[in-house]
């Protein structure tokens, strides 16, 4: 699962999104994790980590090497302003190789 989550997986239980996944028994991990501890951030405007790549653990047994990596596009941005005129999010990116062939 992955997309725009509007949370930071450090908040607080009162008001974390990803409670009602967890608690539910979802077994998961986010691969995001590491770079929220790092200081990357996917929201420019606040330098937060709101975008998240979530993996159950049974894909995460065929998957080797999980990389994840935050773009930060608006650094290189040649067209303007990106933020105001593209989006105010930062792409995250996972790649990983399958133990299984397809």
């Amino acid at each position: 699962m992955l997309g725009d989550w509007n949370d930071r997986i450090e908040e607080g239980p009162d008001t974390n999104v990803f409670g009602p996944l967890l608690d539910a028994g979802a077994r998961v991990e986010f691969l995001t994790a590491e770079a929220a501890q790092t200081g990357a951030y996917s929201y420019v405007p606040f330098r937060s980590l709101i975008d998240h790549i979530a993996v159950t653990e049974e894909a995460l047994e065929d998957l080797r090497d999980p990389e994840l990596e935050v773009l930060p596009l608006e650094q290189t941005w040649g067209g303007g302003d990106y933020v105001g005129e593209v989006t105010d999010h930062r792409p995250v990116r996972a790649r990983f190789e399958t133990a299984v062939g397809y």
